[in-house]
């Protein structure tokens, strides 16, 4: 499964915890976003994607 979002929510929720015993910041963010490994070909056909800006439950039932 992949859960995506469009970045700038993500990030503005990063931005106002600032200060926070949480570890996450943007450049924590950038960084995950920067490593991230695509699918293969032959995997992409086994992928679930799911926008979790949006309703999870009816994207499930597609």
């Amino acid at each position: 499964m992949l859960c995506v979002r469009v970045a700038w929510p993500t990030a503005n929720r990063l931005f106002s915890r600032r200060g926070d015993v949480s570890d996450a910041t943007v450049d924590l963010l950038k960084g995950q976003q920067a490593g991230f490994e695509g699918f293969t070909e032959e995997e992409q056909s086994l992928v679930i994607r799911l926008d979790t800006s949006q309703d999870w439950e009816s994207q499930l039932l597609k």
